[in-house]
């Protein structure tokens, strides 16, 4: 068993909401597991090979990636990466507007969480 404790430091509270103009969580791949007024969780799964289109992150989050993450990321301003993670793997993120291409054979899960300011 693996358990991922996320220790909130902020005690402020803000009301619910989504993270940006084109909110991830309304995407096909994207499903809202919790909410409150401090963060929002989202669930996402991309198929072998498939593509998540422009979105826009407004809000700091740490991504769990559930599985293996081989995906190529173009910005809004066309920079492209190719990030890579494995199973258990916990990173951080800022703001980000961009769309997303899963590389492998194998489907993709992560939970994020947006830390509400």
């Amino acid at each position: 068993m693996t358990i991922v404790e996320i220790e909130l430091k902020n005690k402020r509270t803000l009301p619910t909401g989504g993270s940006g103009p084109i909110d991830p969580a309304r995407l096909k791949h994207a499903r809202i597991e919790f909410e409150n007024n401090q963060v929002r969780v989202v669930r996402v799964r991309v198929g072998p090979r498939e593509t998540v289109p422009m979105h826009e992150h407004s809000l700091n989050r740490v991504a769990v990636f559930l599985t293996e993450h081989d995906f190529k990321v173009t910005n809004d301003d066309g920079k492209v990466e190719t990030p890579k993670h494995k199973a258990g793997d916990i990173g951080f993120s800022g703001a980000a507007k961009h769309k997303e291409e899963n590389l492998s054979d194998k489907s993709f899960e992560v939970l994020v969480v947006e830390l509400k300011r």
